[in-house]
């Protein structure tokens, strides 16, 4: 199914050392089910119901990387 094909990239993602972000918008429960087990953790999940919701998600994930920067 297309949920059991999602959940396996999740897991491979995740194994490879990435940091997953997820925020389900506006998601039904199935999808946010989903949204929480393909985060890296919990605190990585976002539950976004408006505008302003979603707004404070990407703030939120943005200060989590203040001071990173990439390096070749």
């Amino acid at each position: 199914s297309a949920k059991e094909q999602a959940k396996a990239l999740c897991d491979e993602i995740k194994k490879s050392g990435i940091l997953v972000f997820t925020i389900a918008f506006k998601a039904p429960s199935s999808a946010e089910e989903l949204m929480k087990e393909c985060a890296t953790s919990i605190d990585r999940y976002y539950d976004a119901n408006n505008e302003a919701a979603l707004k404070a998600a990407y703030a939120d994930i943005a200060s989590k990387f203040d001071g990173v920067g990439i390096v070749r």
